[in-house]
């Protein structure tokens, strides 16, 4: 299957998920498609667009240096639980 975006995620606290959420959506416009992936482990994923990746990774990296996350990284979208959906 061809990518269509580059896929990326990150470990968020329960109390900082509604700032999170709130500041990604308000800062750009369809910066990243975002969504938890799994409540247990607080693992959020984000799909973001060819050409979007370079802004992407500076807002995360204001989110870092303002203790909202304590990391993210890119990672393979077959790791992604809708994977299969995206034929």
């Amino acid at each position: 299957m061809k990518e269509n975006c580059l896929y990326y995620r990150a470990k968020i606290e329960r109390k900082k998920v509604v700032i999170f959420t709130a500041i990604l959506r308000s800062i750009e416009d369809n910066i990243a498609f975002d969504r938890i992936e799994n409540k247990t482990t607080e693992v959020f994923e984000f799909f973001v667009p060819f050409g979007m990746d370079n802004r992407f990774n500076e807002i995360m990296k204001m989110f870092i240096s303002n203790d909202i996350i304590s990391n993210y990284y890119k990672e393979n979208i077959e790791k992604s639980s809708i994977y299969g959906y995206l034929d």
